[in-house]
């Protein structure tokens, strides 16, 4: 946990528009530390205020350098993470449940944008079976999670791998 702050601290030092917004307490640590693993001063993604939905940090993501982000949180119509351009550059878009990600969250609100097609994104459930899809390393990809409470699951699993032997 130790060596996880400190990488994020000296990640900071290369990202100066994701270290102001945390500073000002605009986005949470963890979202700081998810940004640090991908983010270059190069291809720095937009990031939204999760309170008010203003743009706190935009930036391009550059194709060759592949990246992976995961929205979650956004469980109403308004709320947003990402900017649909920036779903518009995945090669590979993921969502929970198409109808539900339909009606709220990133994806919704690309689609509302006209900045992708409804058929541009697969369900996890068709992506976890089909062995045809496969990452590449440079590839973009996005996972719109409105509804699998994935922080939860990760935390639970966390806890339950770290559980001592009963005695």
């Amino acid at each position: 946990m130790a060596r996880e702050k400190v990488r994020t601290a000296r990640a900071l030092a290369d990202l100066p528009r994701v270290d102001e917004a945390f500073s000002k307490g605009e986005i949470s640590y963890t979202k700081v530390r998810a940004l640090t693993r991908v983010a270059t001063p190069d291809n720095t993604l937009t990031c939204y205020d999760d309170k008010d939905g203003s743009v706190i940090l935009r930036a391009k993501l550059r194709a060759e350098d592949g990246a992976h982000v995961t929205c979650i949180g956004t469980d109403s119509p308004e709320k947003s993470e990402i900017d649909p351009q920036v779903m518009a550059a995945a090669d590979l878009i993921v969502v929970n449940s198409l109808h539900q990600c339909l009606t709220r969250g990133d994806f919704h609100n690309a689609v509302a944008a006209g900045a992708v097609q409804e058929s541009s994104a697969v369900d996890l459930g068709t992506l976890l079976v089909d062995t045809a899809f496969k990452r590449k390393r440079n590839d973009i990809t996005i996972a719109d999670l409105t509804g699998l409470a994935v922080q939860d699951i990760c935390m639970a699993k966390h806890i339950i791998q770290n559980l001592p032997e009963p005695a």
